[in-house]
């Protein structure tokens, strides 16, 4: 098992170093990913649920893999293989897209702080990497919000290292002053383009830094604040605002501007603010939504992105898809994750929330409805070529997804969705577990 583990760091990082030389990269990038995805699935068939995968050192968890680093690792390589696919002639960029996935993988697996803090800061350096290795500028604004979260996340993880004496997260499980929760999770919502911390998600081009970067970001909040900080009802109340507000802002944006990035910004919304109502049905919804939108974000951007230079019956059946199942009409997959979310609402009769979601989700649907009139339904046809088969393949596989997901639901909240909730549901009792699977 610390092979496997391992594997999920050291397998892109080989494979970046060994496509340097190489002219052709665009297939080596596509092997990694898809084996990467692959080990993945094979590891849903022989890890127990609520058990710990460990990779460790000297009684240290260096690496620590349970139902959430599972569920979010899968969903960081799938975003990487459909990444890998549409862009398998872009050679520039694909060493640095292996970076960024290694650094990713180390930050979702990571059981240790010093672990943790090293892969963060990685991870903030392949951004920048990939950003300009597309042909995008770093304006200082990005420049100082990667510093920003660069500077919050050490400065949190040296603190609770100084406080706790301890490295090991199952050593570190304390009562740590305010400040020093607001330095780890502020980092991590920074990176999660949550608003006020979204502007330098949004001006981010390439769709593997927002997919990847995003879901990693989701996935620190969720971890430091129920499985390490274990946040009271004031610290989740903190998340519902900051979701709700990213959903309403962002939608509005969003349909105002027609504009992608402010709609995926509207979505984490949903997420960050089902995972503030802190029950078992709400977080089943929030880390449901989670796993929707790896699998929604990629088909509207690559959909839309080809849709300037191509056209087809192909092309337009995938763009309907994409914005109803962003829209949430059945039987698509977000339909499914925000019936779970609205169902802990009336369950937990969280009234004020619901009259910011519930508008929030209405305008989303309209967003969805306005964007495929425009680009569907009463765009002229034209005289521009089908789709190449490469990024053809990347539309239908994301196509196919969103309703095989929306299909089998059940399946998918059993393997996949569950897991993560018993996870989370656990609470700080994740590090009694790691401790009892070092003894």
């Amino acid at each position: 098992m610390a092979i496997i583990l391992t594997g999920f760091i050291l397998v892109p990082v080989a494979a970046a170093l060994l496509c340097l030389p190489l002219k052709r990269r665009g297939w080596l990038f596509v092997a990694t990913a898809a084996g990467l995805l692959s080990l993945a699935a094979y590891l849903y068939t022989i890890r127990p649920f609520n058990n710990l995968l460990v990779f460790q050192y000297h009684d240290v968890p260096l690496l620590v893999l349970d139902g959430l680093s599972h569920l979010v690792l899968t969903g960081v390589a799938l975003a990487a293989l459909l990444y890998a696919l549409y862009s398998v002639d872009e050679e520039r960029a694909i060493p640095y897209a292996l970076y960024l996935l290694a650094t990713a993988a180390g930050v979702i697996l990571a059981g240790e702080l010093v672990t943790l803090m090293l892969f963060s800061l990685l991870l903030l350096d392949a951004c920048g990497h990939l950003a300009m290795a597309g042909g995008k500028k770093i304006g200082l604004g990005e420049g100082l919000s990667l510093g920003l979260a660069a500077g919050l996340l050490a400065g949190g993880l040296a603190a609770m290292m100084l406080i706790s004496h301890a490295t090991a997260i199952h050593l570190t499980i304390r009562t740590y002053p305010l400040l020093v929760k607001a330095m780890v999770l502020s980092g991590f919502t920074l990176l999660a383009g949550v608003l006020p911390f979204h502007r330098w998600l949004v001006k981010t081009s390439n769709p593997l830094i927002y997919a990847a970067v995003n879901t990693v970001g989701l996935y620190g909040i969720f971890r430091f604040a129920f499985n390490v900080f274990g946040l009271g009802r004031s610290g989740m109340l903190v998340l519902t605002v900051l979701g709700l507000s990213s959903l309403v802002y962002g939608g509005l944006v969003a349909f105002a501007r027609r504009d992608l990035a402010y709609n995926n910004i509207a979505q984490t919304g949903v997420v960050l603010a089902a995972a503030g109502l802190a029950s078992p049905l709400a977080l089943m919804g929030a880390l449901f939504h989670l796993l929707n939108l790896i699998v929604i974000k990629p088909l509207l951007v690559y959909a839309g992105d080809t849709a300037d230079r191509a056209s087809g019956p192909l092309l337009s059946s995938c763009l309907v898809i994409g914005w109803l199942a962003n829209a949430a009409i059945p039987p698509f997959n977000g339909f499914w994750s925000l019936h779970y979310v609205l169902l802990a609402l009336a369950q937990q009769k969280a009234w004020p929330s619901a009259l910011l979601l519930i508008p929030g989700l209405v305008i989303i649907l309209a967003l969805s409805l306005k964007v495929l009139k425009e680009k569907v339904f009463s765009a002229e046809p034209g005289g521009a070529p089908p789709v190449r088969w490469p990024q053809g393949t990347v539309l239908v596989i994301s196509a196919v997804l969103c309703l095989l997901i929306g299909l089998n639901t059940g399946a998918v909240v059993t393997y996949l969705i569950n897991p993560a909730v018993i996870a989370l549901t656990n609470g700080t009792g994740y590090a009694r577990m790691i401790a009892g699977v070092l003894l």
